[in-house]
């Protein structure tokens, strides 16, 4: 990862982006609810006054009032109905929540705004078209698709001002990884990750500019989102729709009409929210204004805010590691001092001596170098005293070794920072600084010494937290060696038991009898089950396992044979093998062969449950596929059974689901569930009435890893 990346990635922590309003959480709950109420809907909506608000004042404009003034919530949703009111609760977080941040405020959002409304009302008609499940999840993926541009524009706001005005097209990934080292797409992800979204939602968000066939895509809100995204950049005229649609396998016709409905259902909905796009609906994004440094001034007074509020402790406890805190501490220093450029000194615990840990510039050289301890040098005193130190000029210094780090630093004065408090300074801030705000500061030496004190405490409660949690973690380990070991014990002896029964009956049969052959795969899979048994009572058990190959082309027709070898599999059921057109040689993943086996078995199995009358179960190895910098192979299992009810879809991994449907227990999927997590893959499944299809992401074995 870039050093810019890491930055990136860093700051988007430190900055104040909104997190996502717990009503449009709670929506998106009730939105899978097809008996959702109004009562339901006015329960909901008057936690939000701002929300009420703009429902009150559509529901009062010239298109709905026709039957006098209304006040009253539950009247207006009957007047606007239910889905338009979804789509403005939507609208209203969305657009509320991140238009209106100080560092926005010298940027024109109406271009972002016309493409995400435009995007999000594309997905919401595919949507309806495709009969996908959950058309208000769609228009909520087409309005936050792009919002990684909102956090650069953020956090790099110099940097990426310029490719914020550009249209969303793949080249603007091309651009944004060759200027930045991370593009959109990834940013979006790292916030929908943070915001807690499902793996469905994550993925489509990452894969919309996805530059692979739109059949690779395991998810189909992934498959929508790709489709919605192209057609948003395109007028009523555009000769790509066609292309578009045909590469989709979507119906042209249908494709033109979606993308000419969508000008006026956009002007709409801006109406509704505000948005101003007059002049905006052309397929081109407005020219950049001029840059200015105002936002990168408000960013900082964001931060500055932040901290001198009292919240300093808060912005600090953010951070679960030393390497987290040691590194907010120092772009929290940059921005609330304006320091120019800074490093980060740490003090030797064997000896007198410091390292250099931090870097605020990119000055890669720096990081692990000794710095050398000297009663006479300004470090030294700075650690001593626990008070900062304020240097004029080069002359000042006396050692030879801090003129060095003060000219790599560059400019005319500098500032030494102790990180002190609690009788303690295990750290010191060393930076360049502007000649006028050094001045400033000494003045306001308290808060220096505020933000040092402040520091000490997180560091004290992070260094108290990972000592409790080390020492939980301990005990339940060995909790769970001891329980582990007691279940092994009590599954290994009846196995022990069957193991030498089948050992007398293979020597009582015929050498060329057909039983020999079920015997021996009996004996293999008692061996499997006790290794498994074995190996799932060792804590350490799953971290080893991604660091094991199995090509898992071989091992699916294991899994097939040994259900067809052992009878399990009823007559009226067949299983197929289909693969995609180019496939690797070898399929290797970062798992165990036993551990993939069981969620084979686990899978297959819940198929076979799912199709009483008999059917069919396709297994597909598809392309491998890339996402954030990760490769990973991919296998689908495809049944032609009656599909699973919405009610147990939704929570259908989860232990603790119980449901009258024999056909779907969820002990065993829960199981696969857990052991996926275990090994770093992902898992979605999508069912209708004509059958279930459960995708598997799969982390390839790397180069790296052998």
């Amino acid at each position: 990862m870039s050093a810019l990346k890491t930055e990136i990635l860093s700051r988007l922590s430190t900055v104040r982006l909104p997190a996502l309003p717990h009503v449009l959480t709670k929506l998106m709950v009730l939105c899978q609810n097809d008996n959702t109420t109004i009562s339901d809907l006015v329960s909901l909506i008057e936690q939000e006054p701002t929300i009420t608000h703009k429902i009150l004042q559509v529901a009062n404009s010239p298109a709905y009032c026709h039957r006098g003034q209304q006040t009253k919530l539950d009247q207006s949703l009957i007047t606007l109905g239910t889905h338009l009111v979804r789509m403005l609760i939507i609208n209203e977080s969305v657009f509320q929540n991140f238009n209106y941040l100080p560092a926005f405020q010298n940027h024109d959002l109406r271009f972002f705004w016309l493409h995400s409304l435009k995007t999000a009302v594309i997905a919401r008609k595919v949507a309806r078209h495709t009969g996908f499940s959950n058309i208000d999840e769609a228009y909520l993926a087409g309005l936050l698709h792009d919002i990684g541009r909102l956090a650069l524009l953020t956090v790099v706001p110099d940097l990426y001002h310029d490719l914020f005005y550009l249209s969303d097209t793949p080249d603007l990934i091309e651009k944004e990884q060759a200027l930045i080292g991370i593009d959109h797409t990834q940013v979006g992800v790292h916030l929908i990750r943070e915001w807690k979204f499902d793996p469905a939602f994550i993925d489509s968000i990452a894969t919309h500019h996805a530059s692979v066939q739109p059949h690779a895509l395991t998810c189909k809100l992934s498959q929508l989102l790709h489709l919605s995204d192209q057609l948003a950049v395109c007028n009523p005229a555009d000769p790509a729709i066609e292309t578009i649609a045909k590469n989709h396998q979507f119906p042209v016709p249908i494709a033109l009409q979606i993308v000419a409905d969508a000008v006026k259902d956009v002007s709409e909905t801006a109406i509704h929210i505000g948005i101003d796009i007059t002049g905006m609906e052309t397929k081109e994004a407005p020219a950049a204004p001029s840059p200015s440094s105002l936002s990168q001034q408000q960013l900082e007074h964001e931060l500055a805010s932040l901290i001198q509020a009292s919240e300093l402790g808060r912005f600090f406890q953010n951070s679960k590691t030393a390497a987290e805190l040691q590194d907010a501490a120092l772009k929290a220093a940059a921005a609330l001092f304006s320091l120019n450029s800074a490093i980060l000194l740490w003090k030797n615990k064997e000896s007198d001596s410091y390292r250099i840990i931090g870097i605020n510039q990119t000055m890669n050289q720096l990081l692990g170098h000794p710095v050398g301890s000297s009663p006479q040098g300004k470090i030294t005193q700075s650690f001593m005293r626990k008070t900062p130190e304020w240097i004029a000029g080069m002359d000042e210094f006396s050692l030879t070794s801090e003129k060095n780090i003060a000219k790599l630093l560059g400019g005319e004065s500098w500032l030494l920072l102790p990180l002190a408090g609690s009788n303690q300074c295990p750290g010191l801030i060393f930076a360049s600084i502007s000649k006028e705000k050094l001045a400033q500061l000494q003045t306001e030496k308290y808060r220096l010494i505020y933000f040092g004190e402040q520091f000490v405490s997180a560091w004290n409660r992070m260094e108290e937290t990972q000592k409790t949690i080390q020492s939980e973690i301990a005990l339940a380990e060995e909790k769970h060696r001891h329980f582990s070991s007691e279940i092994a014990n009590e599954i290994n002896n009846p196995l022990a038991v069957i193991r030498n029964y089948l050992f007398i009956l293979n020597r009582q049969l015929d050498e060329k009898a057909k039983e020999k052959e079920a015997i021996s795969i009996l004996n293999e899979e008692i061996d499997r089950l006790s290794n498994l048994v074995s190996e799932m009572s060792n804590p350490a058990y799953f971290q080893k396992a991604r660091a094991e190959k199995t090509d898992i082309k071989p091992l699916v027709q294991d899994v097939i044979a040994l259900f067809h070898e052992t009878g399990f599999i009823p007559g009226n059921i067949q299983i197929i093998t289909h693969a995609s057109s180019v496939l690797p040689e070898k399929m290797e993943v970062s798992a165990p062969e036993n551990l993939l086996k069981q969620i084979m078995i686990n899978l297959v199995k819940h198929a076979i449950k799912t199709m009483p009358n008999g059917g069919s179960i396709m297994i597909t190895h598809k392309n491998p596929i890339e996402q954030e910098g990760k490769k990973y192979h991919a296998l689908s299992i495809k049944d032609s059974g009656s599909g699973i009810p919405q009610e147990i879809l939704e929570n259908l991994f989860s232990p603790l689901t119980t449901t009258k449907e024999k056909n779907h227990q969820s002990v065993g999927l829960s199981i696969v569930y857990s052991l996926l997590n275990k090994i770093e893959a992902l898992i979605s499944c999508q069912s209708n009435t004509n059958g279930t299809t459960f995708d598997l992401l799969i982390p390839a074995f790397t180069a790296e890893e052998r």
